[in-house]
Order: C-alpha cells, then sequence, then structure tokens
C-alpha cells in the first residue's frame, strides 16, 4: 500500500468515527499540509468515497464505501475496551439496560458476556444486529437466562441496527432502568450532539424515557460539536471515558451531579 492509499484509508477511518471533519482537522490528525488533503479530497470526491460541504467533508454512502459500523470496530478498539471494562461496574443485577447501536455498546456487552451471573439477571433492550448476535453467541456457550428485546424497525444494513419512527415508538413503551449511550459528540460547553438524525432521535428518547443515562465517551470525541443537538450535561448520570477533562470542566460536571468514571484507571 503506497503512502497516498494509507492516507485515504485513514481519512474514511476518521469520517467512519466523526462524519464531518474540516480539512484543518483531518491535516492535524494525519499529519501533513491542509494541501496534501485537498489532494486526496479530490480524488476521494472523484471516486465517490466522500463528499464535501461548506462545513466539511463527509463519508459518502454508497457501494464503493466500507460499512461504517464495521470500519468503527477497528478505530479506538482499546479506548473502547477500556471503556467497555469501566461501564461494565455501573450494571447491576436485574437491571434493565439499553444498549444503542454502537461499537462502545458493542464493547460493553462483550464484557457483560463474561460474567454470567450478572448477565443472566439482566434484560438488555437494543436495536443492535452486532450485540443481539454476541449474545446470541453467548447463549450458546453458558444457556445465559439474559432476557433480550430487539427494538425492531427500518434496517439500516450498513449499520447493521434497526432505525426509524417504529424503533422510536418501540422504546417509548419501554421502561428502562439505565440507558448506555455511546456520544459522537461533546463540546466545552459540555453539551451532547450528533451527527446522524436517526442516531440522534434514538438518544433524545432513550434520556426521557430511561431512569439512568450514562454516556460512554471515547477520546478524539471532546472537544467535537455535532450537526443536531442531543442535550445538555444535565440530562446525563453518569461519564465512562478516558477523556482527560480539565479542572473547570470536572467542577462542572461535579455541579450538575454528574459521576465522572475514569476509563484509564484500570481495576486490580
Amino acid at each position: 500500500m503506497t503512502k497516498i492509499e494509507r492516507r485515504h484509508k485513514k481519512i474514511l477511518e476518521i469520517l467512519s468515527t466523526i462524519p464531518l471533519a474540516t480539512i484543518a482537522e483531518l491535516s492535524e490528525t494525519i499529519g501533513v499540509s491542509s494541501e496534501t488533503i485537498r489532494k486526496d479530497l479530490k480524488v476521494l470526491s472523484e471516486e465517490k468515497m466522500i463528499f464535501q460541504t461548506h462545513g466539511g467533508v463527509a463519508l459518502a454512502r454508497g457501494r464503493n464505501v466500507s460499512q461504517p459500523f464495521d470500519y468503527r470496530m477497528q478505530i479506538n478498539s482499546q479506548s473502547k475496551q477500556k471503556i467497555g471494562k469501566k461501564a461494565v461496574h455501573l450494571v447491576e443485577p436485574n437491571d434493565v439496560i439499553l444498549l444503542e447501536n454502537s461499537t462502545t455498546s458493542l464493547a460493553l456487552a462483550r464484557e457483560l458476556s463474561k460474567n454470567k451471573e450478572l448477565l443472566d439477571s439482566l434484560t438488555i433492550v437494543t436495536s443492535s444486529f452486532k450485540i443481539a448476535a454476541q449474545l446470541d453467541d453467548t447463549f450458546k456457550e453458558t444457556k445465559t437466562s439474559c432476557r433480550l428485546f430487539f427494538v425492531g424497525g427500518w434496517t439500516n444494513f450498513e449499520q447493521h441496527g434497526t432505525f426509524g419512527l417504529h424503533t422510536i415508538e418501540t422504546l417509548k413503551s419501554i421502561h428502562v432502568t439505565k440507558a448506555f449511550l455511546s456520544g459522537a459528540a461533546l463540546d466545552e460547553r459540555l453539551r451532547l450532539s450528533g451527527y446522524n438524525d436517526e442516531d440522534v432521535a434514538f438518544q433524545k428518547s432513550a434520556i426521557v424515557y430511561s431512569q439512568q443515562v450514562i454516556l460512554m465517551l471515547e477520546n478524539g470525541k471532546y472537544p467535537k460539536s455535532g450537526f443536531s443537538n442531543v442535550g445538555s450535561i444535565e440530562d446525563i448520570d453518569s461519564i465512562v471515558t478516558d477523556v482527560v477533562f480539565d479542572d473547570e470542566r470536572t467542577r462542572q460536571l461535579e455541579s450538575a451531579n454528574v459521576k465522572l468514571v475514569d476509563a484509564n484507571l484500570f481495576e486490580d
């Protein structure tokens, strides 16, 4: 693979986790000049891999683009694993937990699968085929008695899950003890936002209809701002993250009664 091909692959990987990025952000992340990035984007645009807007560049949808979920599974995987290992400690026996369709939620599902006693007591609600498949594999291995409720709707094959009005309406009818949400972007004012309208609608409903909301936020997603607002920090009960917040942001979280769980601290 040539240097140019490696850069193109890296650009697509970045846009799979942060669907809208500026030339300056891509330049800084990849470590090349803005002019080089512009040339790369021109090629990717001609190949219909990406499209450019006034606000930046976004991943295109189509046959030439690998599935975004599968991309994201390979990106920042260590961060997601750390968060999953920490988030599992916030799950209590007999909880009804919501796991949204995200790669970080999949990491949490994998950690839950390692704890049969806890998993056996849970009811898990999800719209993710990947998470459902993970639990199916766990059942085959351990015969877990975990109850799984799959939230149906229109299928998004690229994202391996369901979406749409029917998904949201079903979610409204369920009482969830804890919703584990994977943050797409958290800005310096601690406002949660997203890039995809379907994900944003799902998260907004999850916040309203869940007793507790746990935000799982990996590094690289702060400070960032998506197109659509999800909610403020007051909507969140806990944040599990490997982001290192400064003193001012930490005080803001404390004032909002948000529990901060540091995923960088390993358990004994």
